[in-house]
C-alpha cells in the first residue's frame, strides 16, 4: 500500500500538467509549485483533526478518495484539461499554475488520505519529489502531442490506482 500511495501522491499533484515556461514566466511557476507544495503538507497536517471534525474514519475517507481519484483519472485519460498552453499576469502563479494545474481536487483528497494513513514522513518528501518533477517540466519543452500522452498516461494510472484505493479501503472497513 505504501508504494501505491507514494504513486498516487506523486502522481496526484499536476506537475505534468504544466506546459514549458519562458524565463520571465518561471517565477510564477516557482511561487505555483512553491504554494501547491505548501498546501499538500498543510493538508497531510491536519487530515486527522479534519477528518475527526467531519467523523469520518480514515477506511471510509480512503473509499471516497479513490472514487474521486477515478473519476480525475478517467477525464485526464480522455484528454480532458490536458495542458494549459498559455499563462500570463500577475496572478498567474495562482490560477492556472497552482489551481487547477499542480492542485486539483485528487491532490486534495489524496493529501488529505495519505497524512491520515502515513502521516508527514511520507507526504513530504513525495510533495517536494513533485515540485522538483513541476519545475523541471516547466524548464523543458515537451511538445504539445507528446504531453496529451503524458496526460493520457497519468490519467490512467490515476484510474488504476483509484480503483485499488478503493478496494484497500473496502478491504480494511
Amino acid at each position: 500500500m505504501t508504494l501505491r500511495a507514494v504513486l498516487l501522491l506523486f502522481i496526484s499533484v499536476g506537475w505534468w500538467r504544466l506546459p514549458a515556461a519562458t524565463l520571465p514566466q518561471r517565477r510564477s511557476v516557482v511561487l505555483g509549485v512553491s504554494l501547491a507544495t505548501g498546501l499538500v503538507v498543510a493538508l497531510a497536517l491536519v487530515s486527522g483533526p479534519v477528518l475527526d471534525l467531519l467523523d469520518v474514519d480514515s477506511e471510509t475517507f480512503r473509499i471516497a478518495t479513490g472514487l474521486v481519484v477515478i473519476v480525475a483519472g478517467a477525464v485526464r485519460m480522455f484528454g480532458v484539461g490536458a495542458r494549459v498552453e498559455e499563462y500570463s499576469g500577475k496572478m498567474s502563479w495562482l490560477a492556472p499554475f497552482a489551481y487547477p494545474v499542480l492542485v486539483g481536487p485528487e491532490t486534495v483528497v489524496v493529501s488529505l488520505s495519505i497524512g491520515a494513513d502515513h502521516g508527514l514522513i511520507l507526504a513530504v518528501p513525495v510533495a517536494l519529489a513533485a515540485a522538483a518533477a513541476a519545475l523541471l517540466v516547466a524548464r523543458s519543452s515537451l511538445r504539445s502531442s507528446a504531453a496529451g500522452l503524458v496526460v493520457r498516461a497519468a490519467g490512467v494510472a490515476l484510474l488504476v490506482l483509484g480503483v485499488a484505493m478503493v478496494f484497500d479501503g473496502l478491504r480494511d472497513i
